[in-house]
């Protein structure tokens, strides 16, 4: 490999090794041998215990390769049928009408609700514990799906946790066992195990630290849901794995090839999702990858097929994505020029604090709490002025307030919209009241007053509505989302509808 290209690595993952922080491990092989491997930083902090090759990382939705690989296994021995309706085998989990497929599950264009979305909109904290049981049973809840399935393409981790269970009841073995048997052991994945309980522990494991500008806080992830996510490895085992994309030895080239391919969906179009996995191209160059995002553990697999390079970054802090890092490299040896990154120029705005969002193409927000403080999911998170940006911490996210407010995160720019903080007029009082979901199994609670609306729930607290068209507001960060308040035939409002980035239009019924 260049060794501009090993300077530019280094450069990149300097932040790791600034003192005693979180790091990560950073590998890649080329024809199955190393050309770059490192270890950064701490896997735990607070006692300095530096990481090393053994160390083990939770890599979230890397792990949905894995859930989808155990299940070909069973296809390959004619067990599971690809094209059967997951009633075949999850009957009692089912609740939609619609038929959906395995198939469908694989390539996350089913329609079932996301996930982690639904235990959020039910009041469940991302660091609160969860087990299989809390995924399966608010599956269960779900009476309709976010869209027809196959008509469209939406993540959603709901789908990866029933593959898990149609493996578990048709193998009779728990998915962690059953990829050990299958996959882990034949491979020599030694350091590598499902996490099917939140009290397991894993010898060697990283803690999560969230860096918060400042300093590095402690990121719970109580995890004992699996299938979506819970994998938990290291960089030198994930290597051991890449291979098989190249070579495959414990599954048949058709299942590769079946995990490798982007369906069509109703209407002609390419999805962009696979099955359990991710394809691009750089430079004419295809690239097969995944990326994780728990806590702030963060984690990405790559295989550039034709110049056989294996690449994996694992960390266990979010202030350097390996995801965008590893992609410039990739794009790098792929031979893909640098793509000039965009400038937003703008002049400081007097006042910043306010509420930032965009409803298209998914609804997400921004929330600038006081001057020089954006809302996060701890503590808030400083905002300095980086010239004419306010840079998020230490990370690589910008917020742009004016002329026209802007999002930039590593690059991407999603241009906002700055909430009306105006007053409502008295008629906004008809949405107060108390409104209740079967689905979700919870209640929230409509508030008007000193004309504001807010959305209150007794875990989530109050998330204030700012008006977007008649009938319809904005609120929330975490996740953002867009109500939508019902009338029933004489016009008198009788429900509300929750729509987010993942789940579309969960109803809620006004008592």
């Amino acid at each position: 490999m260049d060794r501009s290209i090993v300077c530019k690595l280094d450069q990149m993952f300097s932040r790791w090794q600034d003192g005693v922080c979180p790091g990560g491990q950073i590998r890649i092989n080329q024809h199955g041998q190393s050309v770059y491997k490192r270890n950064f930083g701490y896997a735990s902090v607070e006692n300095k215990l530096p990481v090393t090759d053994e160390t083990v990382f939770h890599v979230a939705s890397v792990s949905k390769q894995f859930t989808v690989a155990a299940l070909m296994l069973l296809v390959e021995k004619g067990l599971v049928s690809l094209d059967a309706d997951i009633r075949t085998y999850l009957t009692d989990l089912v609740l939609f009408k619609e038929p959906v497929t395995v198939r469908q599950l694989c390539n996350n264009v089913s329609g079932v609700r996301d996930l982690w979305t639904l235990l959020q909109l039910r009041g469940v904290r991302i660091d609160d514990t969860i087990t299989m049981e809390d995924a399966v049973q608010i599956i269960r809840r779900q009476k309709a799906l976010n869209f027809e399935p196959q008509s469209r393409y939406v993540y959603s981790n709901a789908n990866f946790v029933l593959i898990a269970c149609i493996v578990e009841r048709i193998s009779g073995m728990s998915l962690g066992a059953f990829l050990k048997q299958n996959i882990f052991d034949p491979l020599g994945m030694a350091h590598t195990c499902v996490r099917e309980k939140y009290w397991q522990r894993i010898d060697n494991r990283a803690q999560s630290y969230h860096d918060n500008g400042e300093t590095y806080q402690y990121a719970v992830l109580n995890f004992g849901a699996y299938g979506a996510t819970s994998l938990h490895t290291t960089a030198e085992d994930l290597l051991l794995w890449l291979r098989e994309y190249h070579t495959p030895t414990v599954l048949k080239q058709e299942s590769f090839d079946f995990m490798q391919a982007r369906p069509l969906l109703s209407s002609g179009e390419t999805s962009e999702y696979a099955g359990g996995l991710r394809v691009q191209y750089f430079g004419g160059h295809r690239v097969t990858f995944h990326s994780g995002v728990d806590a702030a553990f963060r984690a990405v697999v790559m295989h550039i097929d034709d110049l056989d390079y294996d690449i994996v970054g694992l960390s266990n802090t979010q202030n350097t994505v390996p995801l965008v890092s590893l992609t410039e490299i990739a794009k790098c040896l792929c031979g893909e020029k640098e793509t000039e990154k965009p400038v937003y120029p703008a002049r400081k705005a007097e006042e910043t604090v306010g509420f930032y969002y965009t409803e298209t193409p998914d609804p997400t927000a921004w929330e600038v709490i006081e001057e020089g403080q954006l809302r996060d999911m701890y503590d808030p998170m400083p905002l300095v002025w980086e010239g004419e940006r306010l840079r998020v911490g230490r990370l690589n996210q910008y917020l742009t307030v004016a002329p026209r407010p802007a999002m930039e995160v590593e690059g991407a720019v999603t241009f906002l919209t700055k909430a009306d903080e105006s007053p409502l007029p008295a008629g906004t009082a008809e949405y107060a009241g108390k409104y209740t979901s079967e689905e979700l199994a919870t209640e929230y609670e409509v508030v008007f007053e000193d004309g504001r609306l807010y959305l209150n729930h007794f875990r989530k607290g109050n998330e204030r509505l700012y008006p977007l068209r008649e009938d319809t507001f904005i609120g929330g960060v975490y996740p953002c989302m867009v109500v939508k308040f019902l009338r029933d035939d004489l016009g008198a409002v009788n429900g509300l509808s929750i729509s987010t980035a993942r789940l579309f239009d969960v109803c809620l019924t006004k008592a």
